[in-house]
């Protein structure tokens, strides 16, 4: 089967979206799918095709919308290297301009078209406007997201039950929605390195004997970072051996980080930069614990790479986590600000009940491998294919 990811964004860019379309277009290749991506040409403003790779050029986005961009027309050029790949799928993974690039060449070439929702609409409008005109926002998401699913595309993956909610019982949408969470490349994150490679990295980064705290991704608003930072005040009052260590880059860098400084937290608190998948495992490795605050995923890939590491997660209580950390088993849930900060401090204290979630982080994140991703994906695709072909 050949089959064509259409994406907004790719590497060298980092995000959420970017790994899980990876991870995607690993596991049907190792079904033996040919697998093309589509996206933006970030670099400059040709249309070229680069081995697998077909880019597109477009215009970064106004407004500071940090690694966006905008496409507005898509010539012949364009039309036809879609044409030339022969596609048998087309799998959206972006409702703005080459999703609806990748929805409108489904429909020239009758190709079938899957979906996936990665955000929450209602999430982005509210990062985008920072919280303002909610209701109005809101209103506004569910209109887009609707005309997005309109007519071509039948069949829609979410990665998390809070987006199946959203599409299925708040907007109402029609078309068959399943939920198959991303899986993904295991072993970039189970690999064994040595105490020294360890030690050594924990020198460089200056956490030589600390207890870690790791974040890792997109350094926006939406992730809530802050009050992983607020709060580390409180934790490091209770044990001044506990290190953040913040991985990612992201329009709230600056801000972070001068937020880090008039705190006096520069020696508890260590921003990494972007960091490739390649290069990533170690940093879990040497990590006793992976923290989130976000309430804006939906699925929160992050916390399956830290348990593929044996990185236990002590994260929010939210619907997009409670299906992958069972409390107390292989991380803890917490509600407030006063449950993060005791949470932290218990496990700091609890070396065995640390133990104890490291071996069922391991076991949880095995749900999660490029394998059983791979095969949900392309029972999926069945479905599709099958629907094409009575309604042709």
């Amino acid at each position: 089967m050949r089959v064509g990811i259409f994406t907004d964004v790719y590497f060298p860019y980092i995000s959420g979206v970017v790994t899980a379309t990876n991870s995607l277009a690993k596991a049907l290749e190792n079904k033996g799918c040919e697998v093309f991506i589509v996206c933006i040409n970030a670099d400059n403003k040709k249309y070229e095709r680069v081995g697998n790779i077909v880019k597109i050029p477009a215009m970064k986005a106004p407004f500071g919308l940090y690694g966006y961009y905008l496409k507005a027309n898509y010539p012949v050029r364009a039309i036809k290297m879609i044409e030339d790949l022969k596609l048998d799928m087309i799998h959206t993974q972006t409702e703005a301009m080459i999703g609806i690039f990748g929805k409108n060449m489904g429909k020239k070439f009758h190709i079938p078209v899957v979906h996936t929702m990665h955000t929450s609409y209602e999430a982005s409008v509210d990062y985008i406007t920072k919280g303002h005109f909610k209701h109005l926002g809101n209103f506004g998401a569910k209109a887009l997201v609707k005309i997005f699913l309109s007519k071509v595309i039948h069949f829609v993956i979410t990665p998390g039950e809070k987006s199946y909610d959203l599409l299925k019982n708040k907007y109402k949408i029609k078309q068959e929605v399943e939920v198959i969470p991303s899986g993904i490349d295991l072993k970039y994150y189970k690999k064994k390195y040595t105490e020294e490679e360890i030690n050594k990295k924990k020198k460089e980064l200056g956490l030589e004997d600390s207890f870690i705290l790791l974040w890792t991704g997109r350094l926006g608003y939406e992730k809530n970072i802050e009050f992983l930072i607020k709060n580390h005040n409180k934790i490091i009052a209770k044990n001044k051996k506990c290190r953040l260590l913040v991985i990612g880059t992201g329009p709230e860098e600056e801000k972070l980080k001068k937020m880090v400084k008039e705190q006096n937290m520069t020696n508890y608190v260590v921003f990494t930069g972007g960091i490739p998948n390649k290069d990533i495992g170690i940093y879990y490795a040497l990590s006793d614990v992976f923290v989130s605050a976000s309430i804006y995923e939906t699925q929160g890939l992050t916390l399956i790479e830290a348990m593929a590491a044996g990185v236990p997660v002590v994260c929010i209580d939210d619907i997009s986590f409670r299906k992958v950390v069972v409390n107390k088993k292989n991380g803890l849930l917490f509600a407030d600000e006063k449950e993060y900060v005791r949470a932290i401090t218990y496990l700091i204290k609890n070396k065995e009940l640390l133990e104890s979630m490291k071996k069922n982080a391991l076991k949880t994140s095995e749900e999660y491998s490029l394998e059983k991703f791979g095969e949900k994906v392309l029972k999926f695709y069945q479905k599709a294919i099958e629907y094409q072909s009575r309604n042709a």
